[in-house]
Protein backbone atom coordinates (compact mmCIF):
# COMPACT_ATOMS: atom_id res chain seq x y z
CA UNK A 1 0.00 0.00 0.00
CA UNK A 2 0.90 3.39 -0.75
CA UNK A 3 0.12 6.69 1.46
CA UNK A 4 -1.63 9.27 -0.84
CA UNK A 5 0.55 12.53 -1.41
CA UNK A 6 -2.27 14.82 -0.19
CA UNK A 7 -2.36 13.20 3.14
CA UNK A 8 1.08 14.01 4.59
CA UNK A 9 0.15 17.58 2.67
CA UNK A 10 -2.91 17.32 5.31
CA UNK A 11 -0.61 17.02 8.20
CA UNK A 12 1.85 18.97 7.75
CA UNK A 13 -0.80 21.72 7.29
CA UNK A 14 -1.96 20.60 10.25
CA UNK A 15 1.14 20.79 11.76
CA UNK A 16 1.63 24.23 11.17
CA UNK A 17 -1.01 25.48 13.02
CA UNK A 18 0.50 24.18 16.40
CA UNK A 19 2.45 26.34 18.38
CA UNK A 20 7.03 26.65 18.01
CA UNK A 21 7.49 24.53 20.88
CA UNK A 22 4.99 21.41 19.94
CA UNK A 23 6.37 21.96 16.45
CA UNK A 24 10.03 21.63 17.68
CA UNK A 25 9.08 18.56 20.50
CA UNK A 26 7.31 16.57 17.38
CA UNK A 27 10.89 17.42 15.34
CA UNK A 28 13.08 15.98 17.92
CA UNK A 29 10.83 13.08 18.51
CA UNK A 30 10.77 12.58 14.92
CA UNK A 31 14.33 12.54 14.26
CA UNK A 32 14.92 10.44 18.04
CA UNK A 33 12.27 7.81 16.83
CA UNK A 34 14.59 7.24 12.84
CA UNK A 35 17.99 7.42 14.70
CA UNK A 36 16.66 4.68 16.44
CA UNK A 37 14.81 2.86 13.56
CA UNK A 38 17.92 3.43 11.44
CA UNK A 39 20.44 1.71 13.90
CA UNK A 40 18.17 -1.25 13.92
CA UNK A 41 17.89 -1.53 10.28
CA UNK A 42 21.87 -1.21 10.17
CA UNK A 43 22.03 -4.30 12.02
CA UNK A 44 19.50 -6.25 9.59
CA UNK A 45 21.72 -5.41 6.48
CA UNK A 46 24.37 -5.92 8.29
CA UNK A 47 23.31 -9.40 9.43
CA UNK A 48 24.16 -12.52 8.62
CA UNK A 49 20.84 -14.27 8.05
CA UNK A 50 19.46 -13.91 4.30
CA UNK A 51 16.05 -13.11 5.99
CA UNK A 52 17.37 -10.34 8.20
CA UNK A 53 19.29 -8.26 5.26
CA UNK A 54 15.80 -8.65 3.13
CA UNK A 55 13.92 -7.46 5.96
CA UNK A 56 16.72 -4.08 6.28
CA UNK A 57 15.84 -3.83 2.34
CA UNK A 58 12.45 -3.95 2.63
CA UNK A 59 12.65 -1.52 5.55
CA UNK A 60 14.79 1.46 4.25
CA UNK A 61 12.84 0.80 0.72
CA UNK A 62 9.54 1.90 2.71
CA UNK A 63 10.81 4.05 4.95
CA UNK A 64 13.10 6.12 2.93
CA UNK A 65 11.70 9.71 2.94
CA UNK A 66 11.28 9.40 6.51
CA UNK A 67 14.83 8.50 7.03
CA UNK A 68 16.22 11.23 4.43
CA UNK A 69 14.08 13.47 6.47
CA UNK A 70 15.30 12.55 10.17
CA UNK A 71 18.51 13.17 8.29
CA UNK A 72 18.06 15.98 7.42
CA UNK A 73 17.51 17.55 10.68
CA UNK A 74 20.72 16.06 12.21
CA UNK A 75 22.72 17.70 9.51
CA UNK A 76 21.07 21.10 10.25
CA UNK A 77 21.39 20.64 13.88
CA UNK A 78 25.26 19.11 13.26
CA UNK A 79 24.42 16.16 14.76
CA UNK A 80 24.95 12.55 14.43
CA UNK A 81 24.51 11.16 11.03
CA UNK A 82 24.21 7.48 11.70
CA UNK A 83 21.15 7.12 9.25
CA UNK A 84 23.52 8.38 6.93
CA UNK A 85 25.37 5.14 6.92
CA UNK A 86 21.82 3.11 7.34
CA UNK A 87 20.79 4.50 4.03
CA UNK A 88 24.44 4.29 2.53
CA UNK A 89 24.29 0.44 3.41
CA UNK A 90 20.97 0.28 1.83
CA UNK A 91 22.18 1.85 -1.20
CA UNK A 92 25.34 -0.71 -0.94
CA UNK A 93 22.83 -3.44 -0.54
CA UNK A 94 20.61 -2.95 -4.11
CA UNK A 95 23.40 -1.89 -6.06
CA UNK A 96 22.55 1.74 -6.60
CA UNK A 97 25.81 3.46 -6.64
CA UNK A 98 24.64 6.89 -8.13
CA UNK A 99 22.62 6.85 -5.25
CA UNK A 100 25.02 6.53 -2.69
CA UNK A 101 27.21 9.42 -4.67
CA UNK A 102 24.69 11.41 -4.72
CA UNK A 103 23.50 10.96 -0.79
CA UNK A 104 27.70 11.38 0.20
CA UNK A 105 28.09 14.29 -1.45
CA UNK A 106 24.75 16.05 0.34
CA UNK A 107 26.13 14.50 3.67
CA UNK A 108 29.84 15.88 3.22
CA UNK A 109 28.66 18.86 1.81
CA UNK A 110 26.70 19.98 4.73
CA UNK A 111 29.33 18.81 7.26
CA UNK A 112 31.94 21.16 5.81
CA UNK A 113 30.00 23.96 7.59
CA UNK A 114 30.29 22.20 10.47
CA UNK A 115 32.58 24.21 13.37
CA UNK A 116 36.12 22.88 13.80
CA UNK A 117 35.27 22.15 17.44
CA UNK A 118 33.29 19.75 16.31
CA UNK A 119 36.38 17.69 14.52
CA UNK A 120 36.94 15.72 17.40
CA UNK A 121 35.15 12.53 19.32
CA UNK A 122 32.26 10.95 17.86
CA UNK A 123 31.14 13.61 15.20
CA UNK A 124 35.00 13.90 14.04
CA UNK A 125 35.30 10.52 13.06
CA UNK A 126 31.77 10.54 11.31
CA UNK A 127 32.86 13.36 9.32
CA UNK A 128 36.07 11.27 8.36
CA UNK A 129 33.79 8.10 7.52
CA UNK A 130 31.36 10.01 5.72
CA UNK A 131 34.35 11.23 3.32
CA UNK A 132 35.80 7.63 3.37
CA UNK A 133 32.10 6.79 1.84
CA UNK A 134 32.23 9.81 -0.94
CA UNK A 135 35.59 8.45 -1.69
CA UNK A 136 34.21 4.54 -1.56
CA UNK A 137 31.80 5.83 -4.51
CA UNK A 138 33.90 8.20 -6.66
CA UNK A 139 36.36 5.14 -6.93
CA UNK A 140 33.23 2.96 -7.68
CA UNK A 141 32.34 5.20 -10.46
CA UNK A 142 35.61 5.45 -11.80
CA UNK A 143 36.27 8.89 -11.03
CA UNK A 144 39.41 8.23 -10.30
CA UNK A 145 40.99 11.56 -9.85
CA UNK A 146 38.60 12.76 -7.08
CA UNK A 147 38.54 9.45 -5.34
CA UNK A 148 42.67 9.86 -5.16
CA UNK A 149 41.80 13.47 -3.79
CA UNK A 150 38.88 12.09 -1.63
CA UNK A 151 40.85 9.89 -0.10
CA UNK A 152 43.86 12.29 0.74
CA UNK A 153 41.49 14.04 2.52
CA UNK A 154 40.30 11.66 4.56
CA UNK A 155 44.22 10.61 5.88
CA UNK A 156 44.47 14.26 6.27
CA UNK A 157 41.52 14.30 8.70
CA UNK A 158 42.63 11.52 10.40
CA UNK A 159 45.89 13.08 11.52
CA UNK A 160 44.07 15.89 12.81
CA UNK A 161 41.29 14.14 14.68
CA UNK A 162 41.28 14.47 18.36
CA UNK A 163 39.50 12.43 21.21
CA UNK A 164 39.28 8.93 19.63
CA UNK A 165 41.92 6.06 20.66
CA UNK A 166 45.26 5.99 18.50
CA UNK A 167 44.78 2.31 17.78
CA UNK A 168 41.32 3.07 16.13
CA UNK A 169 43.19 5.98 13.89
CA UNK A 170 46.03 4.00 12.79
CA UNK A 171 43.65 1.30 11.06
CA UNK A 172 41.73 3.67 9.64
CA UNK A 173 44.29 5.35 7.99
CA UNK A 174 45.67 1.46 6.81
CA UNK A 175 41.88 1.03 5.31
CA UNK A 176 42.43 4.47 3.35
CA UNK A 177 46.06 3.62 2.37
CA UNK A 178 44.31 0.40 0.76
CA UNK A 179 42.28 1.91 -0.47
CA UNK A 180 44.56 4.30 -2.49
CA UNK A 181 46.33 1.21 -3.42
CA UNK A 182 43.03 0.84 -5.61
CA UNK A 183 42.98 3.77 -6.54
CA UNK A 184 46.27 3.47 -8.02
CA UNK A 185 45.85 0.30 -9.42
CA UNK A 186 42.55 1.21 -11.17
CA UNK A 187 45.04 3.58 -12.64
CA UNK A 188 47.31 0.66 -13.57
CA UNK A 189 50.25 3.00 -11.36
CA UNK A 190 50.94 -1.09 -9.86
CA UNK A 191 54.33 0.06 -8.04
CA UNK A 192 52.40 3.12 -6.21
CA UNK A 193 49.61 0.77 -5.41
CA UNK A 194 51.85 -1.90 -4.17
CA UNK A 195 53.88 1.00 -2.08
CA UNK A 196 50.40 1.79 -0.75
CA UNK A 197 49.32 -2.14 -0.06
CA UNK A 198 52.25 -2.52 1.89
CA UNK A 199 51.50 0.79 4.36
CA UNK A 200 48.69 -0.50 5.06
CA UNK A 201 49.75 -4.30 5.79
CA UNK A 202 52.66 -2.72 8.32
CA UNK A 203 49.74 -1.14 10.10
CA UNK A 204 47.41 -3.95 10.22
CA UNK A 205 50.20 -6.06 11.58
CA UNK A 206 51.66 -3.34 13.80
CA UNK A 207 48.22 -3.48 15.23
CA UNK A 208 47.47 -7.05 15.24
CA UNK A 209 44.33 -6.64 13.04
CA UNK A 210 44.92 -9.98 11.48
CA UNK A 211 41.53 -10.74 9.77
CA UNK A 212 41.69 -7.21 7.50
CA UNK A 213 44.83 -8.11 6.36
CA UNK A 214 43.45 -10.59 4.26
CA UNK A 215 41.76 -7.99 1.98
CA UNK A 216 45.69 -6.53 1.20
CA UNK A 217 47.38 -9.95 0.98
CA UNK A 218 44.20 -10.14 -1.84
CA UNK A 219 44.48 -7.07 -3.78
CA UNK A 220 48.49 -7.46 -3.29
CA UNK A 221 47.72 -10.62 -5.43
CA UNK A 222 45.81 -8.71 -7.90
CA UNK A 223 48.68 -6.70 -8.66
CA UNK A 224 50.95 -9.26 -8.87
CA UNK A 225 48.75 -10.83 -11.78
CA UNK A 226 48.66 -7.49 -13.22
CA UNK A 227 52.54 -7.50 -13.61
CA UNK A 228 52.53 -11.04 -14.34
CA UNK A 229 54.11 -12.44 -11.09
CA UNK A 230 51.78 -15.80 -11.24
CA UNK A 231 53.51 -17.09 -8.50
CA UNK A 232 53.96 -14.58 -5.88
CA UNK A 233 50.18 -13.81 -6.40
CA UNK A 234 49.63 -17.60 -5.75
CA UNK A 235 50.89 -17.16 -2.89
CA UNK A 236 49.27 -13.27 -2.15
CA UNK A 237 46.21 -15.41 -2.39
CA UNK A 238 46.62 -18.67 -0.36
CA UNK A 239 47.43 -15.96 2.58
CA UNK A 240 44.68 -14.43 2.32
CA UNK A 241 42.24 -17.74 2.10
CA UNK A 242 44.42 -18.80 4.66
CA UNK A 243 43.24 -16.27 6.75
CA UNK A 244 39.04 -16.11 5.33
CA UNK A 245 39.36 -19.96 6.29
CA UNK A 246 40.61 -19.31 9.82
CA UNK A 247 37.92 -16.64 10.93
CA UNK A 248 35.64 -18.29 9.22
CA UNK A 249 36.15 -21.53 10.82
CA UNK A 250 36.27 -20.09 14.47
CA UNK A 251 33.53 -17.46 14.44
CA UNK A 252 31.08 -18.85 11.46
CA UNK A 253 31.08 -15.58 9.78
CA UNK A 254 29.02 -15.68 6.33
CA UNK A 255 30.90 -12.29 5.38
CA UNK A 256 34.12 -14.03 5.53
CA UNK A 257 33.05 -17.26 3.84
CA UNK A 258 31.77 -15.31 0.71
CA UNK A 259 34.70 -13.62 0.86
CA UNK A 260 36.70 -16.29 0.44
CA UNK A 261 34.55 -16.95 -3.17
CA UNK A 262 36.09 -13.76 -4.20
CA UNK A 263 39.73 -15.16 -4.19
CA UNK A 264 39.00 -18.63 -5.26
CA UNK A 265 37.62 -16.72 -7.71
CA UNK A 266 41.21 -14.49 -8.35
CA UNK A 267 42.92 -18.16 -7.87
CA UNK A 268 41.26 -19.60 -10.88
CA UNK A 269 42.40 -16.25 -12.68
CA UNK A 270 46.18 -17.05 -11.43
CA UNK A 271 45.47 -20.89 -12.67
CA UNK A 272 44.08 -19.43 -16.16
CA UNK A 273 46.45 -17.42 -16.83
CA UNK A 274 49.64 -20.25 -16.25
CA UNK A 275 47.30 -22.61 -18.73
CA UNK A 276 45.76 -25.15 -15.85
CA UNK A 277 42.77 -24.71 -16.77
CA UNK A 278 41.08 -27.66 -14.87
CA UNK A 279 42.52 -26.44 -11.90
CA UNK A 280 41.27 -22.66 -12.80
CA UNK A 281 37.48 -24.52 -13.47
CA UNK A 282 37.77 -25.91 -9.95
CA UNK A 283 38.31 -22.87 -8.27
CA UNK A 284 35.88 -20.64 -10.51
CA UNK A 285 33.48 -23.77 -9.21
CA UNK A 286 34.29 -23.26 -5.81
CA UNK A 287 33.40 -19.27 -6.15
CA UNK A 288 30.66 -20.16 -8.00
CA UNK A 289 28.64 -22.49 -5.58
CA UNK A 290 29.36 -19.63 -2.89
CA UNK A 291 28.26 -16.91 -5.03
CA UNK A 292 25.15 -18.41 -5.79
CA UNK A 293 24.59 -19.81 -2.35
CA UNK A 294 24.46 -16.06 -0.53
CA UNK A 295 22.40 -14.98 -3.74
CA UNK A 296 25.20 -12.73 -5.33
CA UNK A 297 24.03 -12.61 -8.77
CA UNK A 298 26.42 -9.66 -9.62
CA UNK A 299 29.70 -11.29 -8.55
CA UNK A 300 27.99 -14.60 -10.20
CA UNK A 301 29.07 -13.01 -13.55
CA UNK A 302 32.15 -12.47 -13.32
CA UNK A 303 32.80 -16.38 -12.50
CA UNK A 304 30.11 -17.15 -15.05
CA UNK A 305 32.34 -15.44 -17.88
CA UNK A 306 35.35 -16.54 -16.41
CA UNK A 307 33.93 -20.33 -16.88
CA UNK A 308 32.84 -19.36 -20.46
CA UNK A 309 36.66 -18.23 -21.02
CA UNK A 310 38.28 -21.71 -19.58
CA UNK A 311 35.50 -23.57 -21.48
CA UNK A 312 36.44 -21.43 -24.32
CA UNK A 313 40.45 -22.44 -24.05
CA UNK A 314 39.25 -26.14 -24.12
CA UNK A 315 37.32 -25.80 -27.06
CA UNK A 316 34.09 -26.75 -25.62
CA UNK A 317 32.05 -23.88 -27.05
CA UNK A 318 29.06 -24.75 -26.23
CA UNK A 319 29.43 -24.85 -22.66
CA UNK A 320 31.43 -21.63 -23.50
CA UNK A 321 28.23 -20.03 -25.09
CA UNK A 322 25.95 -21.34 -22.28
CA UNK A 323 28.03 -19.67 -19.51
CA UNK A 324 28.48 -16.67 -22.06
CA UNK A 325 24.70 -15.83 -21.92
CA UNK A 326 24.25 -16.99 -18.10
CA UNK A 327 26.87 -14.00 -17.45
CA UNK A 328 25.70 -11.62 -20.48
CA UNK A 329 21.81 -12.18 -18.32
CA UNK A 330 22.97 -10.52 -14.79
CA UNK A 331 25.03 -8.15 -16.36
CA UNK A 332 21.97 -6.95 -18.70
CA UNK A 333 19.67 -7.28 -15.22
CA UNK A 334 22.17 -4.88 -13.16
CA UNK A 335 23.06 -2.08 -16.12
CA UNK A 336 26.78 -3.19 -16.44
CA UNK A 337 27.36 -1.45 -19.58
CA UNK A 338 30.67 -1.96 -19.62
CA UNK A 339 31.04 -5.49 -18.30
CA UNK A 340 28.39 -6.84 -21.10
CA UNK A 341 30.83 -5.22 -23.12
CA UNK A 342 33.49 -7.59 -22.41
CA UNK A 343 31.22 -10.49 -22.29
CA UNK A 344 29.59 -9.49 -26.10
CA UNK A 345 33.33 -9.33 -27.07
CA UNK A 346 33.97 -12.76 -25.99
CA UNK A 347 30.87 -13.69 -27.72
CA UNK A 348 31.74 -12.62 -30.82
CA UNK A 349 35.33 -14.47 -30.47
CA UNK A 350 33.39 -17.64 -29.96
CA UNK A 351 31.75 -17.26 -32.71
CA UNK A 352 34.55 -16.38 -34.66
CA UNK A 353 35.85 -19.61 -33.84
CA UNK A 354 33.64 -21.62 -34.90
CA UNK A 355 32.99 -19.47 -38.55
CA UNK A 356 29.90 -17.94 -37.23
CA UNK A 357 31.16 -14.65 -38.60
CA UNK A 358 27.85 -13.29 -38.74
CA UNK A 359 27.19 -13.56 -35.50
CA UNK A 360 30.82 -12.90 -34.38
CA UNK A 361 30.40 -9.51 -36.55
CA UNK A 362 27.02 -8.70 -34.77
CA UNK A 363 28.27 -9.26 -31.12
CA UNK A 364 31.58 -7.61 -31.71
CA UNK A 365 29.79 -4.46 -33.42
CA UNK A 366 28.09 -4.50 -29.87
CA UNK A 367 30.60 -4.70 -27.62
CA UNK A 368 33.03 -1.89 -29.91
CA UNK A 369 29.86 0.78 -29.28
CA UNK A 370 29.99 0.26 -25.87
CA UNK A 371 33.49 1.02 -25.11
CA UNK A 372 33.51 3.70 -27.26
CA UNK A 373 30.41 4.83 -25.09
CA UNK A 374 32.65 4.28 -21.89
CA UNK A 375 36.13 5.89 -23.32
CA UNK A 376 37.69 2.50 -23.40
CA UNK A 377 40.38 3.45 -26.47
CA UNK A 378 42.47 0.20 -25.65
CA UNK A 379 39.72 -2.36 -25.46
CA UNK A 380 37.88 -0.14 -28.78
CA UNK A 381 40.94 -0.63 -30.79
CA UNK A 382 40.96 -4.48 -29.94
CA UNK A 383 37.55 -4.96 -30.77
CA UNK A 384 38.43 -2.99 -33.96
CA UNK A 385 41.28 -5.56 -35.06
CA UNK A 386 38.84 -8.52 -34.42
CA UNK A 387 36.35 -6.66 -36.86
CA UNK A 388 38.77 -6.29 -39.45
CA UNK A 389 40.20 -9.67 -39.36
CA UNK A 390 36.71 -11.08 -40.15
CA UNK A 391 35.59 -12.33 -43.73
CA UNK A 392 33.51 -9.99 -45.65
Amino acid sequence: MRIQPVFPYFLRMKLNQQDAAMREALREGFKRHYLGLASLYLEWLRSQEAQEQQAGIFACKLEYENLYNALQLCLEQQETVDIFFCLFQYFLQINDIQSNLKLSEFVCQSQAAYPASLHTGRIGLEIVMAQDRLACCYLETQKYTQAKAAYQQVLELFQQLTGVEERQKQLGMATTYHQLGRVAQALREYEQARQYYHQALDIKIEFSDHYSQADTYHQLGIVAVELRQYEQARQYYHQALDIKIEFSNRYSQARTYHSQARTYHQLGNVAQKLREYEQAKLYYQQALDIFIEFRDRSSQASTYHQLGRVAQELREYEQARLYYQQALDIYIAFRDRYSQAITYHNVGLLAKAQENYAEARVNLQTALEIFLECQDDYWAGVTRENLAQLPD
